[in-house]
C-alpha cells in the first residue's frame, strides 16, 4: 500500500526575523547593564541589579543588591550608602582609603583576632564634648602600654610635671599632689609645708632649689610616716616619697641632705 504526505513548508525568513528580534532585544538589555567600557551599570535606582557572587572591578556606579559571596577588586565606590549586615565570612583585601570617613558609634571597631570565638577586642571611643581630638600613632613597632596594667617599662624617660613653692615666713604653703616634683624656694622667708593624701604607689619628689631659710613639713601637715618632720634648709636637699594606701601615709624612701626625724 502506498502512503503520501503533504509537503512541509518552512518559512525561514520569518524564523530568522523572529531570532533577529530576540537577539536585538537581548542586546538592548545587555546594553542597559554594561557601558561602553564594559563597566557594570544599572537601569536606575528603581531597578536595582541583583548580582550573585560577583567579581567587581573598576568603577562601579548605580544601585545594586549583592547576593552570595561578592568579591571586589580595586573598586571605586562613590557616594555609597551601605545597609544591612556584612556576613562574618566577608574578606576585604587591598588598601581601603577611608579619608574623610566618620565611623559612628561609641565602639565602631571590633576585632575578632586570629581565633574565631565568643570574645572580641572592642576599640571604644569616649564622647567628644567639645573640639576634635587627635591621637597620633608613632612611626614605630611595639606593644601598646595600658595605664591599669602592671607593666615593666624599659628604655623610657620619665618626665614628671613640676611646680615651684616659695616660702614667705607666713601661713602654710601647699605642696601639690597632682605634680610629681616640687621645687622649694625660701629666699623670701621660712616655709611651713602641707601635703594632702595621695593614691597608692604615687611618687612625690621635693627639692630645695633656692635656699635662705628652712622649709619644714611636719608629720601631721604632710601625712608623713615619720616621727616628727622633714626639714630642707640647703640647696640640693631632696626627699622622695611614696604614698601607701594601707598606711594612709607618705613614706620616705630616700632623703638627700634633708633632715628626717
Amino acid at each position: 500500500m502506498a502512503y503520501s504526505r503533504a509537503p512541509v513548508t518552512v518559512n525561514l525568513t520569518d524564523t530568522i526575523e523572529e531570532m533577529r528580534v530576540e537577539v536585538n532585544a537581548l542586546t538592548a538589555k545587555l546594553n542597559e547593564l554594561f557601558d561602553g567600557s564594559n563597566n557594570f551599570v544599572t537601569g536606575g535606582a528603581s531597578k536595582p541589579a541583583l548580582i550573585t557572587s560577583p567579581v567587581l572591578a573598576g568603577s562601579i556606579t548605580g544601585t545594586y543588591t549583592l547576593a552570595g559571596t561578592p568579591t571586589f577588586t580595586n573598586p571605586t565606590i562613590n557616594a555609597a550608602t551601605v545597609t544591612g549586615t556584612v556576613a562574618s565570612t566577608a574578606t576585604v583585601t587591598g588598601t581601603l582609603n577611608l579619608t574623610g570617613t566618620v565611623l559612628a558609634g561609641g565602639s565602631p571597631l571590633v576585632f575578632e583576632a586570629g581565633t574565631d570565638n565568643a570574645y572580641e577586642l572592642i576599640l571604644a571611643v569616649a564622647d567628644i564634648a567639645s573640639s576634635d581630638k587627635t591621637i597620633t600613632l608613632p612611626d614605630a613597632t611595639g606593644t601598646v602600654s595600658l595605664i591599669a596594667n602592671a607593666e615593666r617599662l624599659s628604655n623610657k624617660e620619665l618626665l614628671g610635671s613640676s611646680e615651684d613653692v616659695a616660702g614667705d615666713g607666713s601661713g602654710t604653703d601647699a605642696v601639690s599632689v597632682s605634680k610629681m616634683i616640687t621645687n622649694l624656694s625660701t629666699s623670701g622667708g621660712t616655709s611651713a609645708l602641707t601635703l594632702a593624701t595621695g593614691t597608692d604607689g604615687q611618687i612625690k619628689i621635693i627639692i630645695m632649689e633656692v635656699a635662705g631659710n628652712a622649709a619644714t613639713m611636719t608629720a601631721s601637715n604632710g601625712n608623713l610616716q615619720v616621727s616628727t618632720s622633714i626639714v630642707w634648709d640647703a640647696v640640693g636637699e631632696a626627699v622622695i616619697l611614696v604614698y601607701s594606701a594601707t598606711l594612709s601615709k607618705w613614706v620616705v624612701v630616700s632623703a638627700q641632705g634633708a633632715t628626717v626625724s
